[in-house]
């Protein structure tokens, strides 16, 4: 009766918990697109790199807070296709906020460019600037996956994408292990053994996070990001409520009970987890 109470609770902490964090970070859950760019062949002197995207929009977020500390020159360039049509998203703004800096970090011999965050776009084209003025622009390029690394070989000005499967592998592992971890602790917490429930923990766990790569990897390329992203809360409850019933009938050395409150609970960790991620990275 003790530990019927503390569980509970427990989970009167984390819901209030959710509560306070979803509202601090206005509902902000889930997977978040995320954009790494391969410069090959980079140049030998200072550069800019920007994604550019087709925005007519007045209201838009400021993506550089201060854009005194860089280059003017270098950042008039990336206006260069705006009679175009394409302008600038880190330097100009975009609809949604975008995290990203104009300056890579050597990665091997190549030069690496992160963009990351619901703005990042679905379709853009690399322009890279250099200090001497030389303005290189690529093709235009559309992800299909919320998870995308891109090659630019700046020798021949070719853009590429990486291969698919290992974009999906790699969006599948970044939100099954941190899930695995956790749900794993909260699993001993509760009181079952992980000895006689890892193939059911494991079978379930792994099951609902390639459902749920795979709904929202669908809903990115038939979509769009934002789309993926809002469509990521109703499927999340109903991952919570279906790793609860399939927890009820498949855990052993509890009661079924406790085995269907450890799924609810296990799952609201796991959001309260990743809004907590988020809410860090936009302080």
């Amino acid at each position: 009766m003790k530990q019927s109470k503390k569980i509970i609770l427990f989970i009167l902490i984390l819901i209030a918990l959710s509560f306070l964090c979803t509202s601090a970070v206005s509902a902000d859950v889930g997977l978040k697109p995320e954009l790494y760019i391969y410069v090959k062949n980079p140049p030998k002197e200072t550069y800019y790199l920007d994604l550019l995207i087709q925005n007519s929009s007045e209201n838009k977020f400021e993506n550089l807070n201060d854009k005194s500390i860089y280059n003017q020159n270098m950042l008039s360039l990336l206006y260069s296709k705006k009679e175009e049509g394409w302008l600038p998203a880190l330097t100009d703004g975009t609809d949604l906020p975008l995290h990203g800096e104009l300056i890579g970090e050597p990665k091997d011999g190549d030069m690496l460019h992160f963009f990351g965050y619901i703005g990042v776009p679905k379709t853009y084209r690399i322009i890279i600037v250099t200090e001497s003025g030389k303005v290189t622009v690529s093709d235009v390029i559309t992800r299909k996956s919320m998870f995308s690394t891109a090659y630019f070989d700046y020798g021949t000005e070719t853009l590429s994408e990486a291969n698919l499967t290992d974009t999906y592998l790699l969006q599948f592992l970044l939100t099954c292990l941190p899930t695995l971890f956790i749900e794993g602790i909260i699993l001993l917490f509760f009181g079952f053994k992980l000895k006689t429930n890892w193939k059911p923990f494991f079978i379930v766990n792994i099951l609902t996070q390639i459902a749920l790569t795979a709904v929202v990897s669908f809903a990115f390329i038939r979509i769009g990001p934002s789309a993926a992203i809002l469509i990521q809360i109703p499927i999340e409850l109903i991952i919570m409520f279906a790793e609860a019933f399939a927890y009820r009938n498949y855990l052993v050395g509890q009661s079924k009970d406790r085995a269907f409150i450890y799924g609810i609970t296990a799952n609201a960790v796991s959001m309260l987890y990743g809004t907590l991620v988020t809410f860090a990275l936009l302080m």
